[in-house]
């Protein structure tokens, strides 16, 4: 592989600069793990240092060595093995270019078409075979500190995007490159396509980013302020490998619990992303999904596509339509191939039934333009839904650390209605043994018949509820220039503590959803003190610590305006 040189522009990100950053900002860091001692149940490295390989019409290069303001990250490069003038699509993540992770075992279940899949790709990567033969590379990078790259990890921060400039600007002058590249993936490889776009690479072409949380604070490492400690550790497992230090993310949530600068940098300018866009992500998916619509909507990409399914996360990157779409959006903004790509509907959504049932329908931007909404009053003492205020206050209580307890308000529907946007919840909530409170909130649908009806969830999940929503009562302060009526922002700037036995106001921000009932089918909103429903495994988000104790009180009525608002679609 030539070498390439390129000139860098923005800021230095020397060891300087990032020791400032780091006391500045209260950064903490732990020793990386070794990279010759696998994770249990991985295999291990297959060993550092450059080589070539060819398989079939397939040239890989191990461990390319690129150079970048944070030091020398290593990639392994998949290219057609005759060809001179091919694009770019960067793979960049801290989990290990290297396929190690036995993805059949460990994600059965999640609906990946497996006998698809050659054994060369990486977890939650395009394919290289298929894509070689397309004629494109695939430059799978590991990140800054991680593995055999030098320097020390940080996550989702300025200084890993200006890293991955370099990487996109060094890939454009190889030999070989036509000078396009593209950037992409699942994941923390679809997250890093928003920051990296918005340092501006000369030589970025489009990104597609499957899955995205674009805001690390409120969709992932503390849902609208309630911690996940049990889920980061895990991450941070996957995440540590590297020969010097890795930030410790788990001790940055205790430090750090509030939206400050620590968190702040974290998010990308998403205005300065200008670059196609084709954004995917899935009403079941609990992290990825408010971070990926929100940044899309915050991009001034001309050309920018929304899909939003109604599957499960790795199972639609890999399906053979979705691949096809892949290889139609890159060809068109990496090879400059007319194929109508840029006539897509700029927004796809899956309109949902029951469980896995879902379709595709074509719209002309998110929230969809005719959305109008409904204001649904709870009472708590009929435990209803109603399209009237309740005249007389009431009140309903539960045992916020138990399991079983919650409080349900359902309305049946005599017509057929389309909930399709974002929904919001205002609870008007006390306390009597905490001063403060995490609530849980789960949208579901009964049908006919009063039975629960199961919902795709999550990663790996087939029996979830059909919409969710959190919040930390200490979290409610709104940031009033961000927040609409159906879309609470909270700020997550300061703790506002509660006061035994007062009731105050909550809105907490439904995420985005599309659902058809049929008439005689019902809506029921679940609010408990614990996740609405427990699952076992390395995939469930399971949250703690909790500041639940004693029973929460949900007040409506009179002068408690407690309601749901709920985006209602009428064609």
């Amino acid at each position: 592989m030539t070498e390439a040189t390129t000139a860098r522009t923005g800021p230095a990100c020397s060891a300087e600069e990032q020791a400032q950053s780091d006391a500045r900002l209260g950064r903490t860091y732990r020793p990386g793990r070794e990279p010759s001692q696998p994770l249990p149940g991985a295999e291990p490295h297959p060993g550092f240092g450059y080589r070539r390989e060819e398989h079939g019409n397939m040239l890989i290069e191990r461990d390319v060595a690129i150079p970048t303001r944070r030091g020398t990250v290593y990639a392994d490069v998949f290219r057609p093995r005759n060809a001179t003038q091919v694009p770019v699509i960067v793979g960049y993540a801290p989990f290990g270019k290297h396929p190690h992770l036995d993805i059949e075992t460990l994600w059965a279940g999640s609906g990946i078409p497996f006998e698809t899949l050659s054994d060369f790709v990486p977890w939650e990567q395009f394919d290289p075979v298929p894509w070689t033969e397309w004629g494109y590379a695939i430059a799978i990078v590991d990140g800054v500190g991680n593995w055999y790259s030098e320097g020390d990890a940080t996550y989702f921060t300025p200084e890993e995007a200006w890293a991955g400039h370099d990487i996109v600007e060094w890939l454009a002058q190889c030999d070989w490159s036509t000078g396009k590249v593209g950037w992409g993936g699942v994941s923390y490889f679809a997250m890093t396509a928003w920051s990296v776009a918005a340092t501006k690479p000369p030589h970025l072409a489009a990104i597609l980013p499957w899955d995205a949380a674009s805001d690390c604070y409120r969709e992932a490492f503390l849902h609208a302020g309630i911690p996940s400690f049990p889920f980061i550790h895990g991450w941070m497992q996957l995440t540590g490998t590297g020969q010097q230090r890795v930030e410790d993310m788990e001790a940055g949530m205790r430090d750090h619990p509030t939206f400050d600068e620590y968190w702040q940098c974290r998010v990308a300018d998403w205005q300065a992303v200008d670059v196609p866009t084709y954004a995917v992500t899935e009403f079941p998916n609990n992290l990825h999904l408010r971070g990926t619509v929100e940044a899309w909507r915050g991009i001034s990409s001309p050309d920018k596509f929304l899909e939003i399914r109604g599957d499960k996360e790795w199972e639609g990157f890999y399906q053979p339509e979705s691949v096809q779409r892949q290889k139609e959006f890159f060809d068109r903004y990496l090879k400059d191939v007319d194929n109508g790509v840029s006539e897509w509907p700029r927004v796809r959504i899956g309109v949902r039934t029951r469980e896995d049932q879902w379709t595709f329908r074509d719209e002309t931007d998110w929230p969809l333009p005719d959305v109008t909404y409904e204001t649904l009053w709870l009472d708590a003492d009929a435990g209803t839904l109603n399209t009237q205020r309740p005249e007389m206050a009431a009140a309903v209580s539960y045992a916020s650390t138990d399991d079983s307890g919650a409080a349900t308000f359902d309305i049946r529907f005599d017509e057929r209605v389309e909930m399709t946007g974002n929904a919001k919840l205002r609870l008007w909530i006390s306390t009597d043994l905490s001063n403060d409170a995490d609530l849980f909130v789960g949208v579901e649908k009964l049908d006919q018949h009063g039975k629960r009806v199961p919902f795709t969830f999550s990663q790996m999940y087939d029996d979830g509820p059909m919409g969710f929503g959190w919040l930390r009562a200490s979290h409610r302060a709104l940031d009033e220039e961000r927040s609409t009526p159906e879309r609470p922002w909270h700020s997550h700037a300061r703790r506002d503590w509660l006061v035994h036995g007062k009731p105050v106001p909550v809105d907490i921000e439904i995420w985005p959803n599309s659902v058809l009932f049929e008439p005689g089918e019902s809506l029921r909103v679940i609010v408990k003190g614990t996740p609405v429903q427990r699952y076992s495994g390395r995939f469930e988000i399971v949250f703690a610590p909790l500041h639940n104790s004693g029973n929460h009180t949900i007040h409506t009525g009179g002068e408690f305006d407690s309601h749901l608002y709920l985006p209602v679609i009428k064609r």
